[in-house]
């Protein structure tokens, strides 16, 4: 049975409380308020340590609803001094759809003016490659090459 939730008015009203940093940053990428899919999943995955699957449409906001708890508890764990090493895997189904994801939570590490240097930035890597661009097929002496 899927739960029902009010939807908050901001996300400064979501409980667990999100950290100021990660509110400033989407106030900054003008979210004022969580879309329904956000304000039922966020508080769940920050007050529970299972797995979540969700379903929603294109544009509800699924991105967010997964990158807010994952930033939330890198700054949490930077906060206690513990940084260093990779805190998070974001797999995706395409290329495409992977660039999408690093330039929608890249936006949202953008807004929580951490620097880069001395261990205070987080960073936000697409390994899929070509960030989103197609691979260069050339046929050479009847082998295919790819670059």
């Amino acid at each position: 049975m899927a739960a029902k939730t009010t939807a908050p008015t901001a996300f400064a009203t979501l409980e667990p409380a999100l950290h100021p940093l990660l509110l400033r940053a989407l106030s900054s990428l003008q979210f004022p308020t969580p879309t329904p899919i956000q304000s039922t999943l966020i508080p769940l995955a920050l007050s529970s340590s299972r797995d979540i699957l969700a379903r929603a449409r294109t544009g509800s906001g699924k991105t967010l609803s997964y990158a807010i708890p994952i930033v939330q508890g890198i700054l949490q764990r930077r906060d206690r001094g513990e940084t260093g090493g990779t805190r998070a895997l974001i797999l995706v189904p395409t290329r495409e759809l992977a660039e999408q994801v690093r330039g929608q939570v890249g936006k949202l590490v953008e807004g929580l003016g951490l620097g880069e240097g001395e261990g205070e930035g987080i960073r936000v890597v697409n390994v899929a490659g070509n960030e989103g661009g197609k691979k260069k097929r050339k046929n050479v002496g009847g082998e295919r090459v790819e670059r």
